[in-house]
């Protein structure tokens, strides 16, 4: 699937290309204006939509908020809104990305998941991108009230910008439907900061945190994960050719009698940035990225035990008192 929001020429011209050529990440001269455009949203939201939804909706609680409290809120704001927006065009991208769906798991496939591209896959990659730089600054310029816990999780999210040269975007679709998990724990967040710590709100959020959590990350994310590791090892054992997978990408799309125009271009841009992939991944860049997956993994086993561990007390507690 194309993307949908191309970039104007003249903004591409002056600033995605140069900037993508000095970054060495090619498919970021795409969306360039797409992460601009979420970065702003983000800044935007936390600065003045926040704010002022904030005190409409909670007019004696917010103003007495600390500083610190207040900025924890609109972070947990700006998360929220991040976690729908991305989450829903994660699923979008997976129900209506044709080219997404043919990179299938077969051999030569996992050529096509760790270097191939689509302009749907690039525009995702760029809301997320957007998001993380905004985490990536306010975890540095307010280091002292997140810590070094938060920087860390911001500095290794930004690595996410990798994905332009292009790499691996085809796990950036189910691995991004992590964050359907997010608001019910940016509610319980806040539900917890109003002191609301029972009742039929505080029960349903619970419920639906515990059941998205598991599903989406713990049961989905390691189903991923796993097909994920399969093609970086595989990647670092094949030798391909972009030129020889760019034809294959033709000859699929010609034989599933879908060849028309816009199609074709589709087809063709699952491999518009062949070229600049290596004819076999190197070992340590499959190590450098599988480390992180395996961490990323074993961390969602480490939370959902924290919330089973959690939700657990809760229900003894509820058992004593009835």
């Amino acid at each position: 699937m194309l993307d949908p929001f191309p970039p104007p020429a003249w903004f591409q011209e002056n600033v995605s290309h140069p900037l993508a050529s000095y970054l060495r990440l090619p498919a970021l001269s795409q969306h360039t204006h797409e992460s601009a455009i979420a970065l702003v949203t983000y800044q935007l939201t936390h600065f003045y939509l926040s704010p002022f939804l904030s005190r409409w909706l909670f007019p004696r609680h917010y103003p007495n908020l600390s500083p610190a409290t207040k900025l924890n809120w609109h972070t947990h704001v700006v998360s929220s809104v991040h976690s729908i927006l991305i989450s829903t065009v994660a699923v979008w991208v997976m129900l209506h990305d044709e080219e997404w769906r043919l990179m299938s798991y077969e051999p030569v496939g996992a050529v096509e998941r760790v270097y191939g591209y689509t302009g749907a896959l690039g525009l995702l990659a760029a809301l997320a991108q957007g998001y993380f730089i905004y985490h990536l600054v306010m975890a540095t310029v307010h280091f002292k009230v997140f810590g070094i816990g938060t920087l860390f999780h911001a500095v290794s999210c930004s690595a996410f910008i990798f994905g332009f040269t292009p790499f691996l975007l085809f796990y950036y679709a189910p691995f991004l439907l992590f964050e359907v998990s997010n608001p019910f724990v940016n509610n319980y967040w806040f539900l917890k900061e109003l002191g609301i710590n029972r009742g039929v709100l505080y029960i349903v959020n619970g419920a639906l945190l515990f059941l998205s959590f598991f599903v989406c990350r713990v049961v989905w994310g390691s189903w991923h994960t796993v097909f994920a590791l399969s093609d970086l090892w595989s990647s670092t054992e094949d030798t391909w050719s972009g030129s020889a997978l760019l034809d294959r990408n033709h000859l699929r799309c010609i034989s599933a009698e879908r060849i028309n125009e816009a199609l074709l271009e589709a087809c063709v841009e699952q491999s518009k940035f062949a070229s600049e992939a290596p004819v076999r991944t190197p070992t340590w860049v499959a190590v450098m990225y599988a480390t992180p997956l395996l961490i990323l993994c074993l961390l969602n086993y480490f939370w959902f035990f924290k919330i089973f561990r959690l939700a657990w007390r809760h229900i003894q507690n509820h058992l004593k008192t009835s």
